[in-house]
This record gives structure tokens, C-alpha cells and sequence, in this order.
């Protein structure tokens, strides 16, 4: 299962991790969000040792949204060292 990402804990688990991070945000009115969600616990389940993979949604944690530039759901960010690539759907 991912990890559920939030506005306060996004920092510690991201950020500060030496992994790469695989964010996705996601809101629950948002249909093709909810088709992705499946597949991005697959990718935690199969990959969760080398990479973190997350979710984070959008209506309840605005403050990494709205640094990041989240405009369209679902996106899905990739985030390295605190360095990020967005790729949206």
C-alpha cells in the first residue's frame, strides 16, 4: 500500500529522503484519479523498497499542492533529493 503523504508530514518522508518519491495527487471527485490509485499501490506494493510511493490529496493538504504548481489531477511527480518532475494525466 503507499504511504499517505500530507502537508505536514510531505517534508520528512519526501524531501528528507534519500529515495526517489513517487507522489501521486489525487482528489476523491477527481474519476480518473481514482482509476490510477489501484496501480500506484501496485508500483508500492512491487517497488515500495527502492522507492517511496505516495499519495497525497489535494482538497485536504493545499500547501504541497500549491508549492509544486499542482493545476490538473491526477499528477503524478517524481522527486529526488527535493528536486521534482511532474507528469500529468
Amino acid at each position: 500500500m503507499s504511504v499517505i503523504l500530507t502537508d505536514a508530514n510531505f517534508e520528512k518522508l519526501v524531501l528528507e529522503s534519500e529515495k526517489l518519491s513517487i507522489i501521486d495527487f489525487w482528489a476523491t471527485w477527481c474519476p480518473p484519479c481514482i482509476a490510477l490509485g489501484p496501480t500506484i499501490d501496485v508500483l508500492a506494493q512491487d517497488f515500495g523498497d527502492k522507492v517511496n510511493v505516495g499519495k497525497l490529496n489535494v482538497d485536504e493538504n493545499p500547501n504541497v499542492s500549491i508549492t509544486y504548481g499542482i493545476t490538473n489531477l491526477p499528477c503524478v511527480l517524481f522527486i529526488s533529493w527535493g528536486k521534482g518532475s511532474r507528469q500529468t494525466s
